[in-house]
């Protein structure tokens, strides 16, 4: 199956609280409703993004449409997302022989920088 672009290779459908929960390659789970649902029903469908700390996806006419999202999954994920990026940017630096520096003296560049706050 493709979504967004991204080849979710689907194993089985589940079915839990009659929400359709997929579980693809990676063994992550997507939960799916209707544009309906989110309509008729949104602080159920709040509720579940508060608990399940997942995306919702939401779909239109069985096709995917959207994504809903508690903000603090949001927020976590963006935080994620921000390290891995500066995880990268580092490794990316060092692969191209870029100065590193050892853990004795990175602490001693912290420490300095501690003491002229």
């Amino acid at each position: 199956m493709i979504y967004g672009g991204i080849d979710l290779t689907v194993i089985p459908l589940h079915m839990y609280n009659n929400d359709r929960i997929m579980i693809y390659k990676e063994g992550m789970t997507m939960i799916i409703k209707p544009s309906a649902a989110l309509r008729n029903s949104y602080s159920q469908i709040s509720d579940l993004a508060r608990e399940s700390e997942e995306p919702i996806f939401i779909t239109v006419n069985g096709e995917g449409d959207g994504v809903y999202m508690n903000m603090y999954a949001f927020e976590k994920r963006e935080e994620i997302l921000n390290l891995r990026e500066k995880v990268l940017q580092a490794e990316e630096e060092r692969i191209r022989g870029e100065k590193t520096l050892s853990v004795s003296e990175a602490r001693k560049l912290l420490r300095e920088r501690m003491n002229d706050l």
